[in-house]
């Protein structure tokens, strides 16, 4: 009895003691996962400083703009009558093409220019009025063109469409924020629809088509304009999250990530070297992933972000819960502004296309029978489709071209979404002509 005793006493202890151990274990994992690490090294994240000549940036002009608080109505009234919703009214467009005289003028000018910069932006300070503001004198420009084209204006409405892709291209090289490259995607693309309206009229002139064809090969949206935008964005948002704790728990409360972290005071679960280091990482692949084909983007850094909102259990044992959550609610915008770039990319190098195609027709009375017998007379070379790598598509019989689009499928020349000239973007199509009826063939 008395050895059963000491038996138990010594299973007790033993148990007592493995207790321990693991309890202490635990405390020690707990405090090597939730201490912070030292401070990172992100200066190649840093934004490059750049020598801008005053006579070719727009910049702070372009920020004082003001328009009557009926514009907007008044805008989107245009477009419905040139969108046949609405009866022709050419008093009134004349009367709104009057009202933006000024605008419209300074459109053009900075149009022109090539070097925008402004810092305001860079500070992240709103510029959502101005932002607004322009959207819609380039919606007039837009109507405009429209109007040109509708009375057989083809240079007048070329010059308009052509304003249009240059205003959205330099928008997009200010190195502002993301907002700010994606509003000059949306200008640029409203040229690129507004030139391919021109293109379908059958009367439009060489000297109209050759001009064309200059301008728009020497208009590109590189890779660099959307580095610069990332780099912008790391600093303004690194900046915002860079606060005390006590900030930092008003904000995740604001954003609603007490929903995920319950009561836990952010101070326990919030490391900001290990948060900066996510971000700065973040940032990094999104900027390998900048020049790639879409289709070949891992996009490693929206699977891992949406990795970290479902996965609570690894997000609270990683011991910085708070600043994960943070790093998961600011990536995943990358998402739509990279595709928006391809997207912007395979219009612009449709339209070149479609004007290639235009100029052989003319020669030789026939459609080619693909797109490499255009090279090297009518093109240098044929464009490949962002979104794959291919060559952008053609078909003779069907009598369209296009570019896949952001679900990487390969329809036919079908827009699954939205039909019309490069109003899809899963299938972005411009058509030459209708196809050929069966009944016409025999």
């Amino acid at each position: 009895m008395r050895h059963e005793k000491t038996d138990k006493a010594y299973l007790w202890k033993r148990i007592g003691a493995l207790v321990g151990i693991t309890f202490a274990a635990l405390i020690g994992m707990f405090f090597v996962v939730t201490r912070d690490i030292p401070p990172i090294d992100d200066s190649d994240l840093a934004v490059p400083e750049r020598e801008v000549d005053p006579a070719q940036n727009p910049f702070p002009e372009f920020l004082e703009i003001t328009l009557a608080a009926d514009a907007a109505d008044k805008v989107r009234r245009a477009k419905d009558m040139l969108a046949g919703k609405e009866a022709l009214d050419e008093a009134f467009l004349d009367s709104l093409m009057d009202s933006f005289t000024e605008e419209l003028e300074r459109f053009d000018r900075y149009a022109a220019t090539t070097q925008w910069r402004d810092e305001r932006i860079f500070t992240a300070e709103s510029v959502l009025p101005e932002m607004t503001a322009w959207r819609q004198v380039a919606m007039v420009k837009s109507q405009q063109a429209s109007r040109n084209r509708l009375r057989g204006e083809w240079g007048a409405a070329a010059e308009k469409g052509l304003s249009l892709v240059r205003f959205g291209r330099r928008w997009q090289s200010v190195g502002g924020l993301m907002i700010i490259y994606l509003s000059g995607s949306v200008v640029a693309t409203d040229g690129h629809r507004a030139l391919a309206g021109l293109l379908a009229e059958p009367g439009l002139d060489a000297a109209t088509l050759a001009r064309l064809q200059a301008e728009l090969n020497e208009i590109d949206f590189p890779a660099e304009d959307l580095v610069l935008t990332l780099k912008t964005e790391y600093v303004a948002g690194w900046g915002m999250i860079e606060k005390s704790t006590d900030e930092i728990e008003l904000w995740l409360r604001d954003l609603g990530v007490d929903e995920w972290m319950g009561e836990i005071p952010p101070a326990l679960v919030f490391r900001r070297n290990r948060t900066h280091l996510l971000f700065a990482d973040g940032f990094r692949q999104m900027i390998r992933e900048v020049p790639m084909i879409r289709e070949s983007a891992s996009a490693k850094t929206l699977t891992h972000a949406a990795d970290i909102r479902e996965d609570r259990l690894k997000l609270f044992a990683s011991g910085n819960a708070a600043g994960r959550m943070l790093y998961s609610l600011f990536v995943p915008v990358f998402d739509r502004v990279s595709e928006r770039r391809s997207t912007l990319q395979a219009q612009h190098d449709l339209l070149r296309v479609r004007i290639a195609l235009e100029l052989y027709h003319r020669e030789h009375g026939d459609w080619p029978p693909d797109l490499a017998a255009l090279v090297p007379r009518y093109l240098d070379a044929v464009p490949i489709d962002p979104m794959d790598s291919a060559p952008l598509r053609y078909d003779p019989v069907a009598r369209v071209i296009y570019s896949i689009g952001i679900d990487f499928l390969d329809n036919g020349g079908v827009a699954p979404d939205k039909p019309g000239s490069l109003r899809s973007r899963k299938e972005i199509v411009i058509e030459l002509e209708p196809a050929p009826t069966a009944s016409s063939t025999k």
